[in-house]
């Protein structure tokens, strides 16, 4: 029967995978399927040169590329996907190998054996009283597709002053914000807040440059009714532009009456 392991969805947004060639993808991969038939450990690079018909000098080369990124640990024999334990968790109870596995690489932590216990840990960690600091925080981390990455957020993304310094001055969090975000961090890697900033006000100047359009593109009736308004005393609220300038939206029909008055007058 053919071993499977766990790939997370978003692992796309993983600022370290994001960072990886298409060569050094493919090779993390397959160092992820390596490491799944054999409970979690890769062997020393000339055994790994075979089991994946591989050159040896390309293979070091692409190894040592993916340690220095995070996404594998050296270990004193072989290798070792970077938190493999934790994503890798089993979902029943872990056989005697597994056991003696951990207990050899004397790990400190042994990740949950069930999917129940690895549920009931996150909420027990999650349980505690957030901040508004720490909701905003979340939103922002969920609107840019980082929510699961904790580890390896960049360290200036805790400072959240330049989204602050926006809800300062007025932008919704929720119309003005996230939407953003959400958009520009597509397939993005980004180490401040700050990269957002310039796009966020751009879009709101955008949007309120655009005439609000009543629902129903406006009845005749409506309009009629505004065009009474505007000749009685000139009151001309937020319906695009006034008659007579470009780009009204008035229906001719109702439009000619006006202009004949203002010849006659």
């Amino acid at each position: 029967m053919s071993k499977w392991f766990r790939f997370y969805s978003d692992a796309m947004r993983n600022p370290k995978v994001a960072a990886l060639s298409d060569r050094e993808f493919r090779l993390w991969v397959q160092l992820l399927s390596v490491s799944s038939e054999n409970d979690g450990r890769l062997p020393p690079l000339p055994e790994l040169k075979l089991v994946l018909n591989a050159r040896l000098d390309h293979l070091l080369t692409g190894v040592e590329r993916l340690i220095s990124i995070g996404l594998i640990d050296r270990l004193e024999v072989g290798y070792e996907p970077h938190n493999w334990g934790k994503f890798q968790y089993k979902s029943d109870t872990s056989t005697g190998r597994v056991r003696k596995h951990r207990e050899g690489r004397n790990v400190s932590e042994t990740p949950p054996d069930t999917e129940t216990e690895q549920i009931a840990a996150s909420q027990q960690t999650r349980a505690k009283p957030q901040t508004k600091f720490d909701l905003l925080e979340d939103q922002l981390f969920e609107a840019a597709g980082i929510a699961s990455f904790r580890d390896e957020r960049h360290p200036r993304l805790k400072d959240l002053s330049p989204i602050r310094a926006l809800l300062d001055k007025g932008y919704a969090l929720d119309a003005d914000i996230l939407p953003v975000i959400r958009e520009r961090s597509r397939n993005k890697t980004f180490s401040s807040w700050r990269f957002f900033e310039q796009a966020i006000v751009d879009a709101v100047r955008a949007k309120n440059s655009i005439p609000a359009r009543p629902a129903n593109q406006q009845a005749d009736a409506d309009w009629e009714a505004r065009m009474k308004a505007f000749v009685t005393d000139g009151t001309w609220l937020a319906w695009g532009p006034k008659p007579g300038e470009r780009g009204c939206r008035v229906p001719p029909e109702l439009l000619k009456p006006f202009s004949e008055s203002r010849d006659v007058a």
